[in-house]
């Protein structure tokens, strides 16, 4: 525990002897620091954003210029990794966790990022909500910028997510110049916590995206793709966020470079069996690079 600023300040290993000791003590730190914090945060935010997708989609980079700009606090999928933490010790609540986290952090914007399929909130980060009431929910907080990042080429995003299961390599500051092989299951591949055919995987994207637009139609929201506005370069989803929330850009640093940018036919082992089982469907344009 130590001070900065007037506010109390309680890391990590604090919280986790608290835990140790008293779980109910730990609830009343976390809660002490959102009340100090709170009326700082009143005067100064302008508002909170949250930011939707489904995994390998460029998240993590665009998080990480966003997080660079002086008039931004972004907290990351913190869900997961402080369930793991001490979440589970506190609340049995998200939302009450969640009030804490944005009040931690003051400045003007506070947002955060969830991966949004039903079982990925259910099993990755454990909220046992649906996106809707988990919409609603976060309203009454004051969320009011909604971002939607969507990838066109589930292909790709199913190689990109295999590619790090495979290798354990999810994110790169630097390029590999080997070229990981990879055989591709698609009559039964797991993906989203469910084991089902490829295609089928594909229809629930298309699903799942036309139900979370028709979800955020009425509120402010801003729909990026990944091939359009993160793959060549990311700087131009992080400008749009940015007249999005009508804050003049900055000069942030790309730190992550893309995991896998090599051609699928060098990256699909059984490229050729791949290819017969999408060729003739809606899906047959995503074999191209």
């Amino acid at each position: 525990m130590n001070f900065k600023n007037n506010t109390i300040i309680y890391d990590d290993n604090f919280i986790k002897k608290a835990i140790k000791n008293n779980k109910f003590l730990c609830s009343n730190y976390l809660n002490i620091k959102f009340h100090l914090n709170k009326n700082k945060v009143e005067k100064i935010r302008k508002g909170n954003i949250f930011m939707l997708h489904t995994g390998r989609v460029g998240s993590t980079v665009l998080a990480d210029l966003l997080n660079q700009h002086s008039k931004i606090s972004w907290d990351g999928e913190f869900y997961p990794k402080q369930k793991k933490r001490y979440l589970k010790f506190i609340y049995n609540d998200p939302i009450d966790f969640l009030k804490i986290k944005m009040n931690q952090k003051v400045s003007e914007f506070y947002g955060f990022e969830l991966k949004c399929s039903k079982n990925q909130l259910y099993t990755a980060h454990s909220i046992n909500l649906d996106l809707d009431v988990f919409l609603d929910r976060i309203k009454e907080l004051n969320f009011n910028n909604f971002i939607l990042l969507e990838r066109k080429n589930y292909l790709k995003q199913f190689i990109s997510l295999y590619f790090a299961r495979k290798t354990k390599i999810h994110h790169i500051k630097y390029n590999i110049n080997k070229i990981s092989i990879l055989n591709i299951e698609f009559e039964s591949c797991l993906w989203f916590n469910k084991q089902q055919p490829l295609i089928k995987h594909f229809e629930y994207l298309d699903n799942f995206y036309k139900e979370t637009k028709d979800l955020l139609s009425k509120d402010k929201s801003l729909f990026l793709t990944y091939e359009d506005e993160i793959q060549e370069n990311p700087l131009v989803a992080y400008e749009k966020i940015c007249d999005f929330l009508n804050i003049k850009p900055e000069l942030p640093i790309i730190n992550l470079k893309r995991t896998n940018p090599y051609p699928l036919k060098d990256v699909i082992k059984n490229y050729n069996e791949v290819e017969k089982y999408l060729t003739g469907t809606k899906y047959e344009w995503m074999l191209k690079d």
